[in-house]
């Protein structure tokens, strides 16, 4: 049974018993009794519906939001993979393969990653200027910071590279 209900009749019963049980003379000290009474059930009453108001709105809003988080991570999914071809930069355009010779394994901002040199693609690569910037990163290595060219960005914007 629900809490409201037994609640509700429990607040009934006391009621009608203290009515009941009260002598045809009443007293203060009689009435402070039952308004001390009716004070207390007020008071557990409010606390019982405020308690199950929480529990109620804590419950369904987590469930709501999970489901409308994974409909829209679904719909910007699907939005991305029909969207791939008309939103590459080179689309269209033949690009001509990345010299081999110049991908290295070197730190970068995100850890170790195979990199494109700055300097080897342009003596090497005609188009080096045409590379996007977004793919371009800063290596480390033991001659110091030096720019160059994230290998699987470029392998996702559809540049190759050709094997030497």
């Amino acid at each position: 049974m629900s809490r409201k209900f037994i609640a509700t009749i429990l607040t009934a019963s006391l009621a009608l018993t203290s009515f009941t049980a009260v002598p045809a003379r009443a007293s203060d000290r009689d009435l402070v009794q039952f308004l001390a009474g009716a004070t207390a059930l007020i008071i557990i009453g409010s606390a019982l519906s405020d308690s199950n108001r929480h529990t109620t709105a804590t419950q369904q809003q987590p469930r709501n939001q999970d489901r409308y988080r994974q409909q829209e991570n679904r719909r910007h999914e699907e939005d991305r993979r029909r969207h791939d071809d008309w939103r590459s930069p080179d689309r269209g355009r033949r690009v001509a393969a990345l010299p081999g010779g110049c991908l290295i394994q070197a730190n970068t901002q995100y850890g170790r990653q195979r990199v494109f040199g700055a300097r080897c693609l342009e003596v090497h690569y005609s188009q080096a200027n045409r590379l996007p910037d977004t793919c371009r990163t800063r290596i480390s290595d033991r001659d110091g910071r030096r720019p160059g060219y994230l290998a699987s960005c470029l392998a996702q914007r559809g540049f190759r590279v050709r094997q030497n």
